[in-house]
C-alpha cells in the first residue's frame, strides 16, 4: 500500500477576517502498525508543518499593516504582533478547532504547538483557525 499524502488545506473561517488551517492524512487502509506509525509521525511532524504554514500567514498579515517583525525570531514576532494590537487595532486569535473535542476521536495532543490530533472515519485531522479582531 502506498503511503497516503498529508494535504495542507486553507480555508475561510466563520468571520470576514478568518482562516483555518486543515492538516489531513488518510490511514483508514494501512495495517494497525502502519497506523500507529503514521499517526506518531503526524503528531510529531506535520504539526510543525502546519504551525509552519500559520506563522507564514501571520507574517504576511503582519507585513500587510506595516508591522514587521525585525528578524525571525519568536521575541519579534510577539513584539510585531503587540505593535499591531496597539498600532493598528488589531489583535490575532490563534483557536485550535478541535480543543474542545473529548473521547475516543482523540488521538493525539501536541505539547508544543498546542493542536488537537483526531482521528474520525479514518482520516487524521488537525485544524487551527487564525482570526482577526477588528478592536
Amino acid at each position: 500500500m502506498a503511503k497516503e499524502k498529508v494535504k495542507l488545506e486553507i480555508i475561510d473561517g466563520d468571520t470576514e477576517y478568518s482562516k483555518v488551517f486543515i492538516i489531513l492524512q488518510d490511514i483508514k487502509n494501512a495495517s494497525t502498525y502502519k497506523k500507529a506509525k503514521e499517526t506518531y509521525n503526524f503528531i510529531n511532524r506535520e504539526t510543525k508543518v502546519l504551525t509552519r504554514a500559520i506563522e507564514t500567514h501571520l507574517r504576511n498579515i503582519l507585513r500587510e499593516n506595516g508591522c514587521l517583525p525585525y528578524d525571525g525570531t519568536n521575541k519579534a514576532l510577539e513584539r510585531a504582533l503587540n505593535d499591531l494590537e496597539y498600532n493598528c487595532r488589531k489583535r490575532i486569535r490563534i483557536i485550535d478547532r478541535y480543543e474542545n473535542i473529548t473521547g475516543e476521536k482523540i488521538v493525539g495532543y501536541d505539547d508544543e504547538t498546542d493542536i488537537t490530533i483526531i482521528e474520525e472515519n479514518g482520516v487524521l485531522t488537525a485544524a487551527v483557525e487564525v482570526e482577526i479582531d477588528i478592536l
